[in-house]
């Protein structure tokens, strides 16, 4: 039943599409993201460039809510998406875009998907069909799943692999770029670290910890254990939950973690030495700036199963700090950490150039733009 009901939103959309084929495709880029109701840091950092060098572009934002009124709300999203798409000369993507996978792609238009992470350590897209947290065959390709690609970033070939089976795209299309957030995450930012520490005035007094664990779509996260073992005493733990988490974690507050939602992950980052995450890119983002790299794993047996992996940290070079108890990551925590082994893991997975991210994109997508579009970008 549901195959046959996207079939028939599918089939709605393009009768959607038809009056705007006509249209003439303009030297615009759009893009478009579900990935929250606001510019993320990537998509702002390369607006603001692409604007710089006198290029018209459109930002459409909006997160899809999995619920009927939501669906409805995304609905009108979705007329603003055909409509630019349709008038657009360049499209770039951070994830599914229903209306640029499911209709017909213009003659002389590129679609670029630049990818909301710097890496996949799990498993996304076409590589986890039918496994339990992700999509139905049969819904996906009723979706047109990531169809109509002409490029897509990658920081790595490793990860670049992943990318091509995750979105089913031959590795051709990949362009070796990084996302413009590498420059605010290389970059000082001393105002942004001030009214961190306005705001929490300890956290220049310890070694800070910063604890960013990957959301479970059928499962609670516990962290109990973790938080009431920790060493607070020699160190700051603070927690930044998934945007997608709803849980209450004021218990974790009490017992005296810092469980913040004012400031990013990257900001937080930029305070901190220490970073333990599970399954997220942040091991990536934290590897650039050499933030010692922990990954605390618990859930292991059954993640791996349920979503499926791509990067078995047990394999890489930092496997000495890769955790399944809290007793184990909180010894690996307070022993001396090994730089050599997180530079290796931070060139396997980061052979890009990280010099001028930002602008480096921008020149792609104004090659793209220009009477060399039908050309490959190497």
């Amino acid at each position: 039943m549901r195959k046959f009901l996207v079939k028939i939103a599918a089939g709605a959309l393009r009768v959607v599409n038809l009056p705007f084929r006509p249209l003439p495709l303009r030297e615009k880029v759009a893009i478009i993201s579900r990935q929250s109701d606001t510019p993320t840091l990537d998509i702002r950092m390369l607006d603001g460039c692409l604007q710089s060098h006198g290029v018209q572009t459109v930002v459409l934002t909006k997160t899809l809510q999995k619920s009927f009124g939501g669906a409805l709300s995304y609905c009108g999203q979705m007329l603003k998406q055909v409509y630019h798409i349709a008038t657009s000369r360049v499209v770039v993507l951070d994830g599914y875009c229903i209306p640029a996978s499911v209709l017909p792609r213009k003659k002389g238009q590129r679609i670029v998907q630049m990818w909301h992470a710097l890496g996949a350590v799990k498993k996304f897209g076409w590589q986890n069909i039918d496994n339990p947290d992700g999509h139905s065959a049969d819904v996906a390709e009723a979706m047109k799943m990531h169809r109509n690609y002409d490029y897509v970033l990658a920081p790595s070939h490793v990860t670049g692999k992943f990318f091509a089976e995750a979105f089913r795209t031959p590795e051709e299309k990949l362009v070796y770029l990084g996302l413009p957030r590498i420059d605010f995450i290389k970059a000082p930012d001393e105002e942004m670290c001030r009214r961190l520490y306005a705001r929490y005035p300890g956290v220049q007094d310890k070694v800070n910890v910063l604890y960013v664990p990957t959301f479970r779509k059928n499962a609670a996260l516990g962290m109990e254990k973790l938080v009431a073992g920790f060493p607070f005493g020699e160190m700051n733990l603070i927690i930044k939950k998934h945007f997608l988490d709803t849980a209450d974690y004021s218990w974790a507050e009490k017992a005296g973690a810092i469980v913040d939602a004012e400031f990013s992950s990257l900001d937080w980052m930029k305070v901190s030495q220490k970073v333990v995450t599970d399954y997220s890119a942040i091991s990536f983002e934290a590897a650039i700036i050499d933030r010692e790299l922990y990954i605390f794993q618990p859930d292991i047996d059954k993640y791996s199963v349920n979503n499926g992996l791509n990067v078995d940290m047990y394999d890489e070079a930092i496997r000495d700090y890769v955790c399944v108890t809290e007793e184990e990551l909180f010894a690996a925590l307070a022993r001396p950490y090994d730089k050599h082994a997180l530079a290796a893991f931070k060139r396997k997975y980061l052979e890009i150039n990280m010099d001028h991210c930002t602008e480096q994109l921008c020149n792609f997508i104004l090659s793209l733009l220009s009477s060399q579009a039908g050309e490959r970008y190497e």
